[in-house]
Formats: structure tokens, sequence, C-alpha cells
């Protein structure tokens, strides 16, 4: 009997040592065994759609910086109604002697809003303006006489664009603008006492026609002709100066 329980143990031992070691192998293999295979794609799908945000992110960002600063030079005529410029000395009327005076101006646009149908933009202007001729000239004394004159212009504005998305195939915008600032005039003659400056207070307003804008490109680039036709007026000053502005010029977009 006592044999029987020896030789039983003994077959009990050599049957753990014996399967003990490969089933720690199977679950060593079971531990280091590859992902399946199906389980790949989920995550080169992941990499995929993470690096689609990534570059659409980018795109968008890129998008949104262009469009958003354009700059504009334009040609301009100014016809006076009424154009007096006076000083302690003499007082020179540009009205009469004056049909138009030309010159050019432009500077920096910037976009404050925009959507889907209306586009409102932040507009400022630096001029400059030139003209030169014999004008009636009346002095302080009520005697009138000529003198040879130039009168140089710098006007300096700042204002806001509201023009319609581009319409038609030509990409026509319709708009209105309006602005205010100031007109520094200088005027020069051979009279003693006739160089003076003046720094006159004025605003503008008038419709406002774009043709050929690619504001809805992503380019840089040519970005459309503008024709203008303002009201002009001087404000708060003994100076007077009253007109319409007509104007045409090119945008360039950054």
């Amino acid at each position: 009997m006592p044999r029987n329980i020896l030789t039983n143990l003994g077959a009990v031992t050599f049957l753990i040592c014996h399967f003990t070691p490969c089933q720690a192998v199977t679950r060593k293999a079971l531990n280091t065994q590859e992902v399946p295979s199906d389980q790949t794609p989920k995550l080169n799908l992941s990499e995929d759609i993470s690096s689609q945000i990534y570059t659409e992110s980018k795109t968008v960002r890129s998008e949104d910086q262009k469009g958003g600063i354009s700059s504009h030079t334009s040609l301009g005529i100014y016809m006076p109604s009424k154009f007096i410029l006076k000083n302690q000395n003499f007082s020179v009327d540009y009205t009469d002697n004056t049909g138009s005076i030309s010159g050019a101006f432009g500077g920096p646009e910037f976009i404050v809003l925009t959507n889907d149908h209306f586009q409102l933009n932040s507009v400022t202007h630096f001029g400059f303006f030139y003209d030169q001729g014999i004008y009636h000239v009346e002095s302080e004394s009520g005697l009138s006489v000529q003198d040879e004159v130039a009168l140089q212009w710098i006007p300096i504005q700042t204002g806001m664009e509201l023009s319609s998305k581009p319409l038609t195939q030509y990409n026509i915008a319709i708009g209105i603008a309006a602005s205010a600032g100031v007109d520094w005039l200088t005027q020069t003659g051979k009279l003693d006492g006739m160089n003076q400056s003046f720094f006159v207070p004025q605003m503008e307003i008038g419709p406002v026609v774009t043709m050929f804008s690619r504001s809805q490109c992503t380019e840089h680039g040519f970005d459309g002709i503008q024709i203008a036709l303002k009201k002009y007026a001087s404000f708060a000053s003994n100076q007077q100066n009253r007109g319409n502005l007509a104007s045409v010029g090119a945008k360039y977009a950054f």
C-alpha cells in the first residue's frame, strides 16, 4: 500500500514538472504575439485622419490670412463747387479759375466684417494734389489783383467701406464709402503775405464700384479696378472747400 502511494505521487510530480513549462511557454507566446492584422487599418486610419485635420487647419489659417489686407492706388480729379482759402492778408478763390485739380492717393484696407453677402472694410487714404496758375486774389482791404499761385494739397483720411460680395461673371461689387480726416493745404505766391499753410477738417461720402475683383480667390495679387464718385466737403473751419471727387484705381490683395 505505501508503495502504491509513492508511485502515484511520483506520477503526479512527473506530470506537473512535464506540463508546467509548456504552459508557461504558451502563456508567454500568447502575451508576445503580434496585434491581429484586422486592427492595423484602424491605427493607419487614425493617423490619416489626424494628418488630414492638421493639413486642413493649416489651409484654413492660411486662407484667413490671405485677402485680409489689401492696398489701393487711385488717380483722382477734384471738381470744386466752392474752394476759397483765406489768411490775414489775402483771399484766393480757386473755384472760378480752376476747373479741376488732379492728383493721386492710396493706402491700406483691412477686412473688419464679412459674410456671404456683404463685406465691411476699414480704409485709410494718403494723397497729393497739385495745381498752379494765375488767380484772382482779393486783399484784406478789398483790392482785387492777380497773382501766380501754386497749391499743394495733401489729404489724410480714414473711414469705412461697405460693399456687396462680387456679383455676375465679371465679379462686380457695389458699395458705399465714407471717411473723414484733414487736408494739409499749402499755397505759395509772389505777393508778400501770400504764402500760407492750412489744416482743414474734411469728410467725403459716395458710391464705389469694384470690377474684376478676386476677393473670393486665395491667391495674392491683382484684386480689381475700383471707380468712385464722392461728395467732398470741409467743416469746422473758416476755409471753404466743397466739390466732387472722381477717381479710378487698382486694388492689390496681400
